[in-house]
């Protein structure tokens, strides 16, 4: 049985069906991507700013410290709790312009990654989601597996970079107790931020293989049968025989149409039997004859019976009807290249007219 009559999705997705899903809110997306570049950000401008932080930070605390014990006052709960207090909101106004920071990378991405997408039909409910066979079905499915795989190697991979860095970390605390406690401090902190910026680098490369494997997923998961390709031509198309009904009928109006024109020619140039074409020519109208109608077989042979009907001159000419017919549409004037022809016969039709005066 082949892969169209086995329902099969073997063909990509058309561009109708890709605005269909992305309408659903079915657009690829890796969630980690959008995680590692929100961490490189927010410890970027952590290694950028940290220093200025770390100084209003350490002039804050040496502000509050001696306040609460040069006024000679018993430093009490209470102090100690305002000092606490001012020192949340201290660390608060110095870690949250980070936080934004982060946040605003992580809409950004998000809003890259599904090309400003607005929707609400992600909202909608769906019973499918919280049925007992389909949570199992989806434990074990391939993204499953594939998240399950992902986190293992995340863990592992930055368990062993905070392994490597606290051990060189525990090297190097020796010469941590020779230097000034700032120069400590900033030790430790140039630290953390290079192993954070480690672990987002791994993260980053875990999301740019996330990133591949989610266009795949995606592009694997919207893709259509053969049955559901023509389907949606139909749809969009119409329906092949109802288009070719409609042709038929559209040609029968005009046939009709130029029958109806043919009383009007001054003459029937003819093939004699094969071809026949129908000219007018109104010197105060049209600056060339023009053809009125032509056909070939049974249509030229019932313009002939329609020019004897209404005594139209009909003039075989072999070269002249078939060139006309292959080369100017009904309703058209003649090129200049047949006006020669075509004055010869009309002169000919006019000599016709005035002998039978």
């Amino acid at each position: 049985m082949s892969a169209g009559s086995s329902g099969e999705k073997t063909e990509k997705a058309t561009p109708k069906k890709r605005r269909d899903e992305r309408e659903r809110g079915n657009v690829f997306m890796s969630r980690d991507l959008t995680t590692a570049v929100s961490l490189l950000g927010m410890f970027g401008i952590m290694r950028i700013l940290g220093p200025s932080v770390g100084r209003s930070m350490q002039s804050v605390f040496l502000d509050l410290l001696p306040a609460s014990r040069g006024s000679g006052k018993l430093f009490t709960e209470l102090d100690a709790q305002l000092c606490l207090l001012d020192a949340a909101k201290a660390m608060t106004i110095a870690v949250l312009p980070f936080f934004l920071c982060a946040i605003a990378i992580s809409v950004l991405i998000t809003v890259v990654q599904t090309r400003f997408m607005v929707t609400g039909k992600t909202l909608a409910v769906r019973f499918n989601r919280i049925s007992p066979i389909s949570g199992f079905k989806r434990l074990f499915s391939s993204r499953s597996i594939m998240e399950t795989v992902k986190s293992l190697l995340k863990i592992g991979l930055i368990i062993a970079t905070i392994y490597g860095e606290f051990s060189d970390g525990i090297r190097r605390t020796p010469d941590l107790t020779a230097m000034c406690i700032r120069g400590a401090i900033q030790s430790v902190f140039d630290s953390g931020t290079t192993l954070a910026f480690r672990c987002g680098i791994l993260l980053a490369g875990i999301a740019v293989i996330d990133y591949v494997y989610q266009w795949w997923k995606h592009e694997k998961d919207i893709r259509m049968t053969k049955e559901e390709v023509k389907q949606e031509y139909k749809l969009m198309e119409g329906n092949p025989e109802t288009k070719g009904r409609i042709r038929q009928i559209q040609r029968l109006m005009s046939r009709t149409r130029m029958m109806a024109a043919v009383p009007e020619a001054d003459v029937i140039v003819t093939n004699p039997t094969h071809y026949a074409v129908a000219l007018r020519y109104d010197t105060r109208r049209e600056a060339a004859p023009v053809v009125l109608a032509k056909g070939k077989g049974y249509l030229a042979l019932k313009i002939r019976e329609i020019g004897n009907e209404h005594k139209i001159t009909i003039v075989e000419n072999r070269p002249l009807a078939r060139a006309l017919y292959a080369s100017v549409d009904i309703g058209e004037m003649i090129p200049a290249r047949f006006y020669q022809a075509a004055a010869e016969v009309l002169a000919y039709v006019a000599r016709l007219k005035k002998g039978a005066l």
